[in-house]
């Protein structure tokens, strides 16, 4: 596949967001209402400094009706390229014991009916809200021409479960056209559980032949930035690092093994 010209898509940010998240909600150990809109609030900073190359216009998408109030001005005051920042702000009813991967999922689905659904040409980008990509204007760039689903899906035979996870779609970027959204993940959280990551990847693995609108494995790899809430791991520490980098130097060497 060619490279898509970077002008033929309008890039929109979905930035997914629970700064308030139940108490109940298992998988979560970044609990605290306040540290986690501080990661919602340096996520959204950091997308707006980007210099053009990166995404064109930003939804944020929240779902414990928690005041946004702080993150508006944000996007007001600390705006330098102008990009438009649309907030989305409800309380979801998906029972906490679904998991943290779920209310996702819903998410995702009400940013699609409310906002997206009605917006053919562009072309999203969804990031865990709280999670910094370091590199999302390579990211961008690397679009193959043609893919309406692009996306990071693991299956290696032999090591298992050893590098974080097998069959299994990497949930904290992925960049879709809103039809392609509405034909494989609308409506998934009602048929997934705890971990949606092999959930979606089950679901959608068999399309992939297929459909040559799908893009399985992202040309660069993604460079996260922030901790991760089942696990309170740091994205800049040795261990992430590492891992990082391996899958770095597979998608080189050998771009046909989803490592």
């Amino acid at each position: 596949m060619s490279e898509t010209p970077r002008n033929a898509l309008h890039h929109l940010l979905l930035m997914t967001a629970t700064i308030t998240p139940p108490a109940s909600m298992g998988n979560n150990l970044r609990q605290d209402p306040d540290l986690r809109l501080q990661d919602y609030a340096e996520a959204l900073r950091f997308y707006l400094s980007l210099p053009p190359g990166g995404p064109q216009s930003v939804l944020f998408c929240e779902n414990s009706g928690s005041d946004l109030s702080s993150l508006r001005e944000l996007s007001e005051s600390e705006n330098p390229h102008g990009r438009k920042v649309e907030f989305l702000s409800y309380v979801t009813d998906m029972p906490p014991e679904r998991g943290k991967g779920c209310g996702e999922l819903d998410i995702l689905d009400r940013a699609h009916d409310e906002v997206l659904a009605a917006r053919p040409e562009v072309m999203v980008w969804k990031v865990t809200g709280r999670l910094v990509v370091k590199n999302l204007s390579q990211m961008i760039a690397s679009l193959p021409k043609g893919a309406a689903f692009y996306g990071d899906f693991r299956s290696v035979p032999v090591i298992g479960e050893k590098l974080g996870g097998n069959d299994w779609l990497d949930t904290r970027l992925l960049a879709y056209r809103p039809d392609y959204y509405a034909k494989y993940v609308h409506g998934m959280k009602e048929k997934c559980g705890i971990c949606t990551e092999k959930c979606l990847f089950a679901a959608i693995r068999p399309a992939i032949d297929g459909d040559p609108g799908i893009a399985p494995r992202f040309r660069a790899q993604p460079v996260f930035r922030g901790i991760c809430g089942g696990s309170n791991e740091d994205y800049e520490a040795l261990p992430a690092r590492a891992k990082n980098l391996i899958r770095s130097v597979g998608r080189r060497v050998a771009p046909g093994v989803w490592l």
